[in-house]
């Protein structure tokens, strides 16, 4: 899950329409609320897991956005499955996938017996607007709405979740992003791909892992504040092209491969890390940042003369003819 690559989903298969008579017929499997005839009103109607599948096939409405509370399910139910870059929607989740021309937005029950993992829980649903209600107790949501590209609209995020790793990735559609819990640790490519999103959210003390987080969230113009102890910005905000003004980078940050390649519209940043030369870790770090002005990148005083190292410059891939321009873009403070 960790690297520098989004997953697509592919998991479509087929879809039915609604009749009256299926509709009597499933009448005492279903409590449905008021106002929600025909699964497409704006209320939730009470579906028992097991008879999901049934509901979608035969009473869920193709025209409608079907308002689905789940009812009687259990943790095995939610979970999904990550093998290296490969991953597998948990058992609800394919139920859902089964149905894409049926837009769903979902009601979970507030608690699941055992339940901490909803890994991959609704990778590629991309008939998926929302879901509310994720359940507590909660720790890992790694993928869990990856590649739902007709979610618009972010669920509440649990105060017991620590890894959001590309929770939203490739959510194409979400507009808001949720409010970051302080128990998070992990980030990484958590928006990535997200199109939509213009504004990110604050960014609690506790996360130590940024690698990804942003990338290729296009309409960005406003990033947060880093806290002090991240340590990977890898691909951060790589190909942000609409970001104007980076946030000021922490002095733990070791790992900034990648963070703003692309950024065609960035001014400038301010580093308070230190260059670092081994590896990989500050390359292409400025690459396609044509819009970085005189002395946008601004350094401390102490590190200057590594940052702008002819090696350096070219590691970095800093904008500029030749090595006079490409340094004139680093100023110090």
């Amino acid at each position: 899950m960790k690297n520098t690559k989004q997953r697509t989903a592919f998991l479509r298969n087929r879809a039915a329409v609604l009749t009256l008579a299926a509709s009597l017929l499933l009448v005492g499997l279903f409590t449905a609320c008021p106002n929600a005839a025909g699964g497409g009103g704006s209320a939730y109607v009470q579906v028992a897991y097991t008879e999901l599948e049934t509901y979608l096939a035969n009473t869920a409405s193709v025209d409608k956005v079907n308002y689905i509370e789940i009812t009687g399910i259990s943790k095995d139910g939610l979970a999904g499955k990550v093998e290296g870059s490969n991953a597998e929607a948990g058992e609800l989740g394919k139920k859902i996938q089964a149905h894409p021309a049926k837009k769903v937005a979902l009601k979970l029950p507030g608690k699941v017996a055992g339940l901490d993992s909803m890994l991959a829980c609704f990778f590629g649903c991309t008939n998926l607007v929302s879901v509310a209600n994720i359940p507590e107790g909660v720790t890992n949501m790694e993928g869990c709405f990856a590649n739902c590209t007709s979610l618009t609209e972010s669920p509440v995020i649990p105060a017991s979740v620590t890894d959001m790793g590309w929770c939203f990735g490739g959510c194409t559609r979400l507009t808001k992003a949720p409010v970051i819990p302080e128990s998070v640790t992990n980030m990484y490519f958590c928006f990535s791909g997200c199109k939509s999103l213009t504004e990110s959210p604050s960014i609690p003390a506790s996360v130590r892992y940024m690698g990804g987080c942003f990338y290729g969230s296009t309409s960005l113009t406003k990033a947060p504040d880093i806290p002090a102890n991240v340590t990977d910005m890898h691909y951060c905000f790589a190909d942000c092209t609409s970001l104007t003004k980076a946030p000021d980078i922490p002095a733990n940050v070791t790992n900034m491969h990648y963070c703003f390649k692309g950024c065609s519209a960035l001014k400038g940043v301010k580093l308070l890390c230190n260059y670092d030369g081994s590896e990989y870790r500050f390359m292409d770090v400025f690459e396609g940042c044509t819009a970085l002005e005189a002395g946008g990148i601004k350094v401390k005083n102490e590190h200057y003369d590594a940052y702008t190292d002819p090696a350096a410059l070219d590691k970095m891939k800093v904008p500029g003819d030749d090595e006079a321009a490409k340094k004139a873009k680093f100023s110090t403070f």
